[in-house]
């Protein structure tokens, strides 16, 4: 699942970004190229419509995804940090 994103501000040009909301391939299929192509494929359809750069979020604690994302190219855009304040979870 991907969504259409324009980012400006008064010291930038806007930029056309094609955010990956959602890239999931079910455990029992991993490591078939699956995730791969499904990636390829919004690369592909980001360069066909006239986007700046793809993006994305992931989980430092996830290693896996992380790994596979450096594996396709992509690199640190920023780092966003949190400090929890309590167990409690909303």
């Amino acid at each position: 699942m991907c969504q259409e994103q324009f980012f400006c501000s008064d010291t930038q040009l806007p930029v056309k970004t094609l955010y990956i909301d959602d890239l999931c391939v079910d455990s029992s299929c991993r490591h078939r190229g699956i995730g791969k192509k499904l990636f390829e494929y919004v690369c592909s359809y980001a360069r066909e419509k006239g986007f700046y750069n793809v993006t994305l979020h992931s989980w430092e604690g996830n290693p896996g995804a992380m790994a596979f994302y450096r594996a396709m190219g992509m690199q640190t855009q920023y780092t966003a940090l949190e400090l929890v304040l309590t167990e409690d979870r909303p």
